[in-house]
């Protein structure tokens, strides 16, 4: 279970996002044009095609408001919060931000965003998919677009094996490591049935949901050692078994871009990712990928404690000259059919569902099998997690270290489980 390049990044921004938060002095962007038009900054992370596309929705929404004028600033994940914490400090943040649900509550909390509550309209978006941005302070982030947490299939493999593809309806953790190692030893060792490069906090929540839990609430962790026990003995079991590599191609295998990783290659017929992510994997692998529901403990979709999340937000700079004239534009590139029929469902699907039932037809192949995922796991969707907490990157650290450990066979099911609760809990900041 090896973190992704999210996971890695350091407090060292999040000290200087607080160092801008406690200065004075207001956003020196923002504010008015030559000829007196409203000035906007849009920040973004990227590829090439959110790159032209956001590029898109600001000329669109350029043309139907032509008393503003929004400078693009774009970079890759990395540059992007390195840079936004030194604007942060300089009081020099764009005044939209693309923003992650691993960071809001970081710079939310210390009152570097705004609430959004009252200038952006959310009446139309599926249950529970506003709640995402939402604090105790307000609602800082507007979801940005929809995936949700699935195993992505490669049925040509399966079919090499001689292994049917499981019933996802009705199949437990048990259960998907026994069609993994049946995956595995079809192929004579070509190839294995599951990557084991899980999905960190994200599935150790998942399963916490689906056992009446949460990892995070307001005032901590939802949960205590004991709860995790049973987790980090079904991890043990999958690395100990042929359901996975080694704990070693995991390592290596997780320092790889998703799509160079196993299940890109052919090296794995099942891999934990994000619904969104199936349109890059289906180009990498040059395979019709499947996308199955996450197995339950009961065996029973229904109650698998599915939930939306968010791909990423948008959000305000609390200290830009220009709160309303921002909020509108996220508002137009949430819930007008312009923005929506140019974004589509690259940032995943709209969480507007009216903008999700215009773009259904637009859709290519890949992008649709995403939207028909989410419909199928609606009957077993609950409320989505708070943000995470302050801290978040310290307690992923954690959970990395005791998941390798317990790969490498260096510590028990029971130790994993206290040590990062131990650790963790020390990251936290409340």
């Amino acid at each position: 279970m090896m973190l992704t390049r999210r996971g890695l990044l350091g407090t060292a921004l999040l000290g200087a996002a607080a160092v801008g938060l406690s200065a004075c002095g207001t956003n020196s962007g923002g504010g008015t044009t030559a000829d007196g038009k409203t000035a906007l900054r849009l920040g973004w992370w990227g590829n090439p095609t959110r790159n032209q596309n956001t590029t898109d929705v600001i000329a669109a929404y350029q043309t139907a408001n032509t008393n503003v004028a929004i400078t693009p600033e774009v970079g890759d994940w990395a540059s992007y919060w390195d840079k936004l914490a030194t604007q942060m400090a300089a009081n020099d943040a764009p005044d939209i931000i693309q923003m992650d649900m691993a960071y809001i509550r970081e710079y939310g909390a210390r009152g570097a965003l705004a609430d959004l509550s009252k200038n952006v309209d959310t009446a139309k978006f599926a249950p529970g998919t506003a709640d995402a941005g939402k604090l105790p302070k307000g609602l800082m982030g507007i979801n940005a677009g929809v995936n949700s947490l699935t195993l992505l299939a490669n049925e040509k493999l399966f079919k090499q094996a001689g292994v049917d593809l499981p019933d996802d309806s009705t199949w437990t953790w048990d259960g998907l490591l026994e069609v993994a190692a049946a995956v595995t030893k079809g192929s004579g060792g070509k190839f294995s049935g599951l990557s084991g490069a899980l999905a960190g906090d994200d599935l150790i929540g998942f399963w916490l949901r689906q056992n009446g839990k949460s990892f995070y609430t307001e005032q901590g962790f939802g949960f205590e050692p004991a709860d995790l026990v049973p987790y980090f003995t079904w991890v043990k079991k999958m690395y100990d078994s042929t359901a996975s590599p080694s704990a070693s191609a995991v390592v290596e295998d997780g320092a790889k871009a998703v799509d160079q990783q196993m299940l890109a290659t052919g090296k794995v017929a099942m891999a934990m990712h994000w619904s969104n992510q199936v349109k890059a994997l289906d180009a990498a692998s040059g395979e019709d990928l499947k996308l199955l529901q996450m197995p339950t403990l009961a065996g029973d979709a229904a109650q698998g404690a599915f939930w939306y999340k968010a791909s990423m937000l948008w959000s305000v700079n609390a200290r830009s000259k220009n709160v309303d004239a921002a909020a509108a534009m996220i508002d137009f590139i949430v819930n007008d059919a312009a923005a929506a029929k140019i974004i589509k469902a690259e940032r995943g699907m709209p969480a507007n569902l009216d903008m999700r039932k215009l773009i259904e037809n637009d859709l290519d192949p890949s992008d649709k099998k995403a939207l028909d995922f989410l419909n199928k796991i609606e009957p077993g969707i609950k409320d989505s997690p708070i943000p995470p907490l302050v801290g978040t990157a310290g307690v992923r650290t954690a959970l990395t270290t005791v998941t390798t450990d317990l790969a490498f066979g260096r510590t028990t099911p029971e130790a994993a489980a206290q040590k990062f609760y131990d650790d963790g809990k020390g990251q936290i900041q409340i």
